[in-house]
């Protein structure tokens, strides 16, 4: 059975007092789903979304420059915000094109929030740390938690930095910082970012519009990964943990199922039947090489509580099914889910072919027409977007 997507009773996040929350990097991988976790729990006013572009987000929501701490401040102040997740940053194979834009991005928007928090304007801090974090020297196999850590890129330099940061403000000004290393994230609602592990989503968008797959990576590239619902999850369990319960200051190790692209292909093949893979691997093949093929997450297990719901039979089963959705059906996730016209429009041009009749048409229009209609507080912050040497979608796990 696909595991239960709700919290449930006995995994619910008490988060005690109801701080008014910020996420940073909203529109990206992560931000996109727990945005929509967090308003669920909280209520939608208690939830700012800020991105470097607002126009796929739903209010309340900012178009905000997170690297202008001028601007970051200024809404934090204003609307009285506690808690920030701070989600932007430049992954892996995005970020060795451009190194020197990747480091400064990746570092300067975690010190903006690190150092709020230092003067007592925020209460907790989550930010992201990931695989990329380990390297070539890191045992491949039930990576623990404190091992040897040697980055190969700029990514994971930045990532490895971060965690060492988060721990110093910790010990040196008791900040309340929070931090899970992703492994992959998979999940169909939003696009890919920018990573090595995105593979194993554009596989289902590919097997949805060709019936076949180009692989990047070899087939038995191994790799740890996650369902995003359960990295979610993860994250809410771990911000919502008390305080004395917590022994890793830097970032906790998290594991959920780890596979190579043949596997997930061969587990696709199963419900699409006809559906092949080939393989082409690039400089990204030398990236994975160098991570971890499978987690020890026993701190994660052992300091609060977290065990995965998604393994790799569930994982296909759940998406599968999403991706191969077309025309009407599909639309209606692309709303349901970001419920903006940007993303209707990219919907219609990527999946209504030979889907809708013209009383689908038409309530895809009053849809568009009312998304038009909302209104959506946007924030010109800083240079208002001319000095644009990041794009905060960027954001996701490795």
């Amino acid at each position: 059975m696909i595991p239960d997507r709700s919290f449930g009773a006995d995994s619910a996040p008490n988060f005690g007092p109801m701080n008014k929350v910020l996420v940073l990097g909203a529109g990206g991988q992560i931000g996109t789903e727990l945005v929509a976790e967090l308003r669920a729990q909280r209520g939608g006013d208690m939830v700012w979304a800020a991105d470097l572009r607002a126009d796929a987000l739903t209010a309340p929501c900012v178009a905000l420059d997170a690297t202008n701490a001028t601007a970051v401040r200024a809404l934090v102040k204003r609307e009285g915000i506690r808690e920030v997740y701070q989600l932007v940053a430049m992954l892996s194979a995005t970020g060795e094109k451009m190194p020197e834009k990747a480091w400064a991005l990746n570092m300067d928007t975690l010190f903006i929030v690190l150092d709020m928090a230092k003067e007592g304007l925020l209460d907790r801090v989550f930010w992201p740390s990931s695989i990329a974090a380990f390297g070539p020297n890191t045992p491949r196999l039930g990576t623990p938690q404190y091992t040897v850590m040697d980055p190969t890129t700029v990514y994971g330099v930045s990532k490895l930095s971060g965690e060492l940061w988060c721990q110093y403000y910790r010990q040196k000004f008791g900040v309340d910082v929070r931090s899970l290393r992703y492994p992959g994230l998979i999940s169909w609602k939003t696009p890919p970012g920018g990573g090595t592990t995105d593979y194993a989503i554009d596989i289902f968008h590919a097997a949805r519009r060709d019936g076949r797959y180009t692989s990047f990576l070899g087939a038995e590239t191994r790799l740890p990964m996650m369902h995003m619902e359960d990295a979610i999850r993860a994250t809410l369990q771990l911000m919502a943990a008390p305080k004395e319960s917590l022994n890793v200051h830097t970032s906790y190790n998290v594991a959920a199922v780890d596979f190579t692209p043949a596997e997930l292909a061969a587990a696709i093949a199963q419900r699409m039947p006809g559906f092949a893979i080939d393989y082409a691997p690039d400089f990204r093949q030398a990236i994975a090489d160098s991570w971890p093929q499978r987690i020890d997450d026993a701190e994660a297990r052992r300091d609060w509580g977290w065990s995965p719901r998604y393994d790799l039979d569930a994982l296909v089963r759940h998406d599968g099914p999403h991706l191969a959705l077309r025309g009407r059906a599909a639309l209606g996730i692309c709303h349901d889910h970001f419920g903006e016209r940007s993303t209707w429009r990219n919907a219609l041009r990527s999946g209504s072919r030979g889907g809708f009749g013209t009383q689908s048409r038409r309530k895809n229009q009053a849809l568009n027409r009312a998304a038009q209609r909302r209104r959506t507080l946007v924030l010109r912050a800083g240079n208002r977007g001319r000095r644009r040497i990041h794009d905060h979608g960027f954001e996701g796990p490795a």
